[in-house]
């Protein structure tokens, strides 16, 4: 288990992360985790819960913050997770990442909530399906709605988050992404962050868009946030934009 005694964690440390897997299931376009763990690996749930259950007693903290790339890449784990998290009456709250599953059980959502889960964290990215399919998230506007859908039944808090000006991306597709947000703002308790695409597989980060383009494509986001009354984290949203490295800058 992590020794959290070699870490200051300041007076008032409510909260510990915590992992239970390394990389991802998926390989999505824009993202890292494929580059950085070639091969998707976990711990077991009694495992995890195990190691839970060791923090609470020697660090009396009731609240975790799961660190892997997502929770539910199998929902048989996520399951078995849960009900050793109510057999063991650890009284825990946790938060985790998701991926849209349109599929996503109704059950195992409410299961998630009684164990504890407090909130999500969803990368939706875009709800355009032709910029869906660009950056290969594997999934459809509707089975992102369907699955926002389901977390709400359950009673489940989460957010989501959004690229804007993902290569490829027009107008059209950008408004897309406005209208969804809009038509469905009552399914959609949050928006963690928002920002303009980033490549950085080079030194000083490559954007997609001239900085003007992207600063409107933001200022036109927040403007319908405002106007929708929207929740959103305002520090995460167009926090990347920042200038640009200086040309054959090191």
């Amino acid at each position: 288990f992590v020794d959290f005694d070699v870490f200051d964690r300041g007076h008032d440390a409510r909260a510990l992360p915590i992992v239970s897997s390394r990389g991802c299931i998926w390989s999505c376009n824009f993202c890292s985790e494929k580059n950085l763990y070639k091969k998707f690996r976990h711990h077991s749930p009694a495992y995890v819960t195990g190691h839970i259950k060791h923090l609470v007693k020697k660090h009396n903290v009731h609240t975790f913050i799961f660190c892997d790339s997502l929770i539910n890449y199998s929902n048989g784990w996520l399951s078995e997770f849960c009900e050793l998290l109510l057999k063991e009456e650890l009284a825990i709250q946790w938060e985790a990442q998701m991926r849209v599953d349109g599929a996503f059980p109704l059950e195992l959502g409410r299961l998630m909530k009684k164990s504890g889960c407090y909130n999500l964290f969803v990368g939706l990215e875009s709800a355009c399906d032709k910029t869906l399919r660009s950056m290969q998230k594997g999934f459809t506007v509707k089975n992102a709605l369907d699955f926002f859908i389901t977390l709400a039944d359950a009673g489940l808090q989460f957010e989501i988050s959004l690229i804007l000006g993902y290569p490829g991306e027009t107008h059209q597709d950008f408004e897309e992404t406005i209208e969804f947000i809009k038509k469905n703002k009552r399914s959609i308790p949050k928006i963690a962050q928002a920002n303009q695409f980033v490549d950085y597989n080079n030194e000083c980060g490559d954007v997609s868009l001239p900085a003007e383009d992207a600063q409107k494509k933001i200022q036109r986001f927040c403007a319908m946030l405002a106007e929708e009354k929207i929740s959103y984290t305002r520090r995460y949203i167009g926090n990347l934009m920042y200038p640009h490295c200086a040309k054959g800058a090191r």
